[in-house]
């Protein structure tokens, strides 16, 4: 995992960007746990962000959440188990809103080490 998040770039991502990592085939599942609108400083146009996303494969689900002094880090972690990942999707989703929330900073110890480099 840890070389997931060294491959995003230092910033919220973009609407555009959690697209191409839905079709990656690292991942069956990307979704945005919050957006909002800011302007592409490059480009000068209006995009949608997100500062927390939630990355599923067939055997986990994990929540990042991007802050500016420490970057995107993993938030929550589960494992999944049989086909349904329904309950790890809402507990992951809860923990990166939870990052988010004002007041609330994002830290690479709130989940166990093992969990950060999957």
């Amino acid at each position: 995992m840890s070389s997931v998040l060294e491959s995003l770039p230092d910033r919220p991502l973009t609407t555009k960007q959690l697209t191409a990592l839905n079709h990656a085939d690292a991942f069956d599942l990307v979704v945005p746990v919050e957006t909002e609108e800011a302007v592409d400083p490059e480009k000068m146009e209006d995009v949608e962000i997100s500062e927390g996303v939630i990355l599923a494969t067939e055997t986990w689900v994990k929540g990042i959440a991007y802050d500016d002094e420490t970057g995107w880090t993993v938030v929550a972690s589960e494992t999944v188990e049989g086909d349904d990942r329904t309950d790890e999707l809402v507990a992951v989703e809860a923990a990166v809103e939870d990052a988010l929330a004002p007041g609330v900073k994002a830290s690479a110890t709130d989940v166990d080490a093992d969990d950060r480099d999957d």
